[in-house]
C-alpha cells in the first residue's frame, strides 16, 4: 500500500468541495528512457490527478488553486464540455482529460500539455497499452517542443527537455528528428549544464536512433 493523505479540494469550475487521497511518498527501482517511473508496488500516477465528482473538471492539485481559474474552461466545462462525470479509470484517461481542460485555458501551456500528454503515457504503459502510450508520446513530443521554442522552460532543465523531446520522437520512429534533438540537447548541456546521466542517455539513445530501433530502454547511467 501506498502510504496516503487526505487533500481538500474546491473545484473553481462549479464551487464543489470535496476529498481527495494523495501519496505521501513513494519509490522508484529506476527510470524508462522516456522518464517513465518504475515503481516499488502500487503506481501512485493516478492519485496525482484529480476529477471533481460534480462537474468532472480534472488536474492535479495545483490546477484546483482559485488562482488558476479560467473563465473559459469554466464555461466549457459547464456546457458539456468533458461529456460528463468519470471520477473513476485509469491514470492514463485522467491525466488526458486534464489535458483536455487545459487545452481550453484562454492561453494553455504547451509545457503543462506536454506534462499531461507525458503522464497518461507513462501510465498506459505501467497499465500495459503501449499503443495507447506511442501515440501519447507523440502529443507530448509536440507540446514539448512547442515549450521548448517558446521559451517555457527554464535554462537549467533545457538540456533534459530537449533529450526528452528526442526521446519520444525516436519511441515513435521518427529517427532523424530524434537525432537532431539530441545533437540540441548536446549543445543545451554546454550552455547550460544538465543531469550527470544526460551525457551517457544521449549517447545511448542516438546510437539506438541511428540503428532504426524504437524500442523502449532502460535510463543510461
Amino acid at each position: 500500500m501506498i502510504p496516503t493523505r487526505n487533500v481538500s479540494l474546491v473545484c473553481w469550475v462549479c464551487e464543489e468541495s470535496f476529498q481527495v487521497e494523495e501519496p505521501r511518498g513513494y519509490a522508484y527501482l529506476g527510470r524508462g528512457s522516456d522518464l517513465c517511473p518504475r515503481p516499488i508496488g502500487p503506481d501512485p500516477l493516478p492519485q496525482l490527478v484529480h476529477t471533481c465528482p460534480k462537474c468532472g473538471f480534472a488536474g492535479d492539485g495545483r490546477a484546483f488553486e482559485a488562482a488558476q481559474a479560467d473563465e473559459q474552461v469554466r464555461l466549457w466545462v459547464l456546457a458539456g464540455g468533458l461529456g460528463g462525470v468519470e471520477t473513476d479509470g485509469a491514470g492514463c484517461a485522467k491525466y488526458q482529460r486534464a489535458a483536455q481542460c487545459h487545452a481550453n485555458r484562454r492561453k494553455p501551456s504547451p509545457f503543462q500539455l506536454s506534462e499531461y500528454y507525458l503522464a497518461a503515457s507513462w501510465s498506459a504503459q505501467l497499465e500495459g497499452a503501449p499503443e495507447a502510450a506511442g501515440a501519447l508520446q507523440e502529443q507530448a513530443a509536440r507540446y514539448l517542443e512547442q515549450a521548448l521554442l517558446e521559451g517555457e522552460v527554464a535554462d537549467g532543465e533545457r538540456a533534459i527537455m530537449t533529450y526528452l523531446a528526442g526521446e519520444l520522437h525516436r519511441r515513435s520512429g521518427a529517427f532523424q528528428v530524434a537525432l537532431q534533438l539530441f545533437d540540441e540537447a548536446a549543445v543545451e548541456f554546454t550552455r547550460h549544464g544538465g543531469p550527470k546521466w544526460l551525457l551517457c542517455a544521449l549517447g545511448q539513445q542516438a546510437g539506438l536512433a541511428r540503428e532504426g530501433s524504437a524500442e523502449s530502454a532502460e535510463l543510461a547511467g
